[in-house]
């Protein structure tokens, strides 16, 4: 070794990269460890890079080395580090080697450099950097000499040449840009993984190349090549080409390439096998984002795969994607996979899990209506979340209305108090930077609202005057219901201003997009409460438009479904000589009773699962209790009405033959009547029912029915006219899903809903990120109708007066 000179030296790193990176994986490493440190650590290696130090430091001045040894130029410089990149080198092992053969690289004067020595180069350096900021000297010498060689790069050289650029983070002059194309459309023989590296760059670095159909022709040839030569691409390059797709996302992208995505999608379930999960993650997550749902049997065949890549050290973050992606394609992985992914949180620490995947995970959840039978593993995905609140400087504002949103969704109430003081302190920072989307805001407040939380005035001032700030702006017509919806709920009168604000969005909305009926049900809801009891009078001022919100209210009022549990009450009354009626309207029409004492103005409220939180069976979602009042209680005793609650669980509790004793005892308690007080001697056979069906027979549009242990009343014209306006004609909002289990979901008429916005995927392989209580049948719900309250949007059918809304969207 003493005797090396450059080329002697150069080569044998080039050699030894070569060898480390096909042969000899690991031989001398210990058990477990990576085959780098058998390298790194050998003391023939060692010896060879003193020796570069040695040389490199005789021939500072770039001139060649005395005794016929050679001189250090483009060519040596570019097997020296793309062999030690290949022997585990990295850029933060503080070995000054690397330093040193930078600065030379740097200096040196070269206006016609080999394009593979180029392009060699700049691979190795993507490769070998981990430090916190990467060389901007030495990047902006590789574009230099790439800007001058362009015309002599090879396939390999363009496609490396981008996917080092890209990897590192570095954003290349337009000019730079042209003249990559150029050299893409005049090289012609690009292979899979070229193809795949080069359009991944592309996506990556966000650039259009030149000109921008440009793109679509490359995808075009991945097409014919795919369909030619199908077993030369690998699962990674079919991943990283999706992925890419969906990261640019351009107009018609996937109308444009329908025939692609197809091939891509019969190859995913021919490869299921091969693929890692992160190019599951990717692939699964691009054809979410390109709103391209594949046949169930490649679902299928990725759930499969999916499940057996899961292990006990899989990181929980890797897995958030596929399940932001199965929510968006409304197809159910199956609870098996859930819950495997689920248990990854209890060993989850903060470093290892952001912040957008705790959000992704439960909005997965939410969607799925799924929650994991261990309590611990919510718990333990909220610890982490409240971590980020506080540490995380900068989280996506948007992964806190969105975790939020799917607490309401799933009857959520965190049991840690200290999680919803830390949501609300960051939301308040949040808010102040003016960080949160229109969305955001209309989706929180709607979240507080149904979960029963009222976050405080100081915190409710800053959402009122966020959103009244932008009212004039773009705000959608289910923002605008939601969140007044909400204020109600909350009882929480905003400043003058923002009331006036909403005033007069609520004209301009009527005129241009117009409401759809659940906004108008909603609407009506809220404009009754801010009449009767905010300072500021109705919120509407029109009577053309509050009389199309009274229609909306009455006619999603028409339906009333009677519960098994609803008429065992019922029942048990009439065995204990109890005159009563089911679902009785109130005097003004706008309500009806679960059941009501006849004689007497004692209402009694069945109440179902959906008035509960879903892990604290007895927290309820509205009232004294829960800190926010139910308006439709308020209503009620206003005009002079004693409410009495029936929750479900009690109900349940009781043993056979004491339901009886059960309601006299609670008729006592909550209205201080004794069963002699209500009790009559008249025939009491099926009262309740009875006064049911007069109701239904006094109405011919309405119908009743019997739907297993369900007896249906609904109105059979249920259409209300809009308001004659200058577009009447408006598109139809797309079908929610019914979520049946393993595999695709049922469609059914609900309220509107979408796709969470594509979270942040991972990057393709090699590319470094840049770091900066059950219900049962026993117990169904027979009050989840007339609630001016947060009761949960994904609550079963509505019964008589029901306060409709709309499940707000995960953010965008």
């Amino acid at each position: 070794m003493d005797d090396f000179n450059v080329v002697n030296l150069s080569t044998a790193m080039y050699k030894l990269g070569k060898l480390n990176s096909t042969r000899y994986k690991g031989d001398g490493a210990s058990k477990g460890a990576t085959r780098y440190p058998a390298v790194l650590e050998d003391a023939r290696f060692l010896a060879l890079t003193e020796k570069l130090r040695e040389l490199l430091a005789e021939s500072q001045d770039g001139k060649a080395l005395s005794g016929g040894r050679g001189s250090f130029k483009i060519r040596e410089f570019s097997s020296i580090i793309w062999g030690v990149a290949h022997c585990g080198m990295r850029t933060n092992s503080g070995d000054q080697t690397l330093g040193l053969l930078f600065k030379r690289i740097i200096a040196l004067e070269d206006d016609a450099p080999p394009a593979q020595n180029v392009s060699n180069l700049l691979w190795a350096y993507a490769v070998m950097h981990n430090s916190r900021e990467t060389n901007k000297e030495l990047l902006k010498k590789l574009e230099y000499w790439c800007d001058l060689i362009m015309d002599d790069f090879a396939a390999q050289g363009i496609s490396n040449s981008l996917w080092a650029f890209a990897t590192l983070g570095y954003q290349l002059r337009p000019e730079l840009v042209s003249k990559f194309s150029q050299a893409i459309r005049r090289v012609k023989d690009f292979k899979s993984m070229e193809f795949s590296n080069m359009i991944w760059a592309v996506g990556t670095m966000k650039i259009e190349l030149d000109p921008p159909e440009l793109f679509d022709e490359i995808l075009d040839e991945c097409l014919a090549s795919m369909k030619a030569l199908p077993n030369m691409w690998s699962s990674q390059s079919v991943s990283n080409i999706l992925w890419a797709m969906a990261s640019l996302n351009k107009p018609r992208t996937r109308a444009r390439h329908e025939e692609l995505l197809s091939v891509t999608m019969s190859f995913v379930e021919r490869r299921a096998n091969a693929f890692i999960l992160q190019g599951l993650s990717n692939t699964m997550w691009a054809y979410a984002t390109l709103d391209c749902t594949p046949p169930k049997n490649m679902l299928e065949s990725v759930t499969e795969r999916f499940g057996s890549l899961i292990t006990p050290t899989t990181n929980v973050s890797e897995c958030c994607n596929l399940l932001w992606s199965y929510g968006s394609m409304r197809f159910h992985p199956g609870n098996e996979v859930l819950n495997k992914v689920a248990v990854l949180y209890l060993r989850a620490s903060p470093d290892e899990v952001p912040l957008t995947a705790i959000s992704n995970s439960l909005w997965a959840w939410a969607n799925f209506d799924w929650l994991p039978s261990n309590p611990e593993i919510p718990r333990s995905a909220l610890a982490l979340a409240k971590h980020h609140f506080r540490n995380d400087p900068e989280l996506q504002t948007q992964s806190l209305s969105n975790i939020l949103w799917a607490l309401a969704i799933l009857r959520y109430v965190p049991e840690d108090e200290d999680f919803l003081v830390a949501f609300s302190e960051r939301s308040l920072i949040e808010l102040q930077q003016g960080r949160f989307s229109y969305q955001g805001l209309t989706n929180t407040v709607w979240a507080f609202s149904v979960l029963g939380i009222n976050p405080g005035q100081t915190l409710l001032d800053e959402f009122a005057r966020e959103i009244g700030n932008r009212l004039a702006g773009y705000f959608s017509s289910q923002g605008v219901s939601n969140s007044l919806f909400a204020f109600a709920v909350l009882e929480y009168w905003p400043e003058k201003w923002v009331v006036d604000a909403y005033r007069a969005k609520l004209v301009e909305t009527e005129k241009t997009t117009g409401f759809s009926e659940i906004d108008w049900t909603q609407l009506f809801q809220a404009n009754v409460v801010f009449e009767r009891y905010s300072p500021h009078g109705a919120l509407i001022t029109d009577p053309k438009m509050l009389a199309a919100a009274e229609a909306a209210w009455k006619v999603g009022s028409s339906k009333v479904v009677i519960s098994q549990f609803h008429r065992e009450v019922s029942e048990t009354l009439t065995e204990m000589g109890v005159p009563h009626e089911i679902e009785k309207l109130v005097e003004d029409g706008l309500f009806s009773l679960d059941i009501a004492l006849k004689g007497k103005k004692v209402a009694i409220e069945v109440d179902g699962p959906s008035h509960f939180a879903r892990n604290i069976r007895d927290r309820r979602l509205e009232g004294k209790d829960a800190g926010v009042t139910n308006m439709r209680t308020r209503c009620l005793t206003s005009s002079g009405w004693s409410i009495v609650h029936v929750p479900w669980f009690e109900w349940a509790e009781q043993a056979p033959g004491r339901h009886a004793a059960f309601m006299a005892k609670t008729l006592y308690d909550e209205a201080g009547l004794s069963v002699m007080d209500v009790a009559s001697d008249e025939d009491m056979s099926d009262s309740g029912l009875s006064g049911f069906k007069s109701r239904s027979d006094a109405d011919g549009s309405v119908s009743v029915a019997q739907i297993g242990s369900r007896i249906v009343m609904e109105n059979s014209n249920r259409a209300v006219a809009p308001l004659d306006h200058k577009d009447n004609d408006r598109s139809k909002k797309p079908m929610n899903i019914k979520r049946v289990g393993y595999g695709m979901m049922d469609a059914v008429d609900a309220d509107d809903s979408s796709p969470s916005p594509p979270p942040t995927p991972a990057r393709a392989a090699r590319a470094r990120a840049r770091r900066p209580a059950p219900s049962s049948s026993d117990a169904e719900d027979g009050s989840q109708d007339v609630n001016l309250d947060g009761v949960p949007a994904r609550a079963p059918p509505r019964r008589g007066a029901a306060p409709r809304r709309r499940r707000p969207r995960p953010e965008a």
